[in-house]
């Protein structure tokens, strides 16, 4: 089993390496997250005008270090959550 990998130009080998590579710029691992959670809870592709709930997504939840708590609650309270159109 190959266990090397490359994340955001960031080689690491093994699960341990891994995760370095994922803390190692938190920010983009974070907002990657935001952005497939928002994208799975809409039932559709991000497009432009949806960037700026993101950035507030994270701007909200920095303060306590991107809990996961409080991203889903900042999902489910943003503005295209609630007013999504299936």
């Amino acid at each position: 089993v190959d266990t090397t990998g490359e994340w955001n130009g960031i080689a690491f080998d093994g699960p341990v390496g891994f995760k370095d590579a994922l803390l190692a710029d938190r920010e983009a691992f974070v907002r990657g997250f935001v952005e497939r959670l928002l994208e799975y809870a809409l039932a559709r592709k991000l497009d432009g005008p949806d960037m700026p709930v993101v950035e507030r997504i994270l701007e909200r939840t920095l303060p306590n270090d991107y809990r996961l708590q409080d991203v889903i609650a900042e999902v489910v309270l943003s503005y295209p959550f609630r007013n999504v159109r299936n």
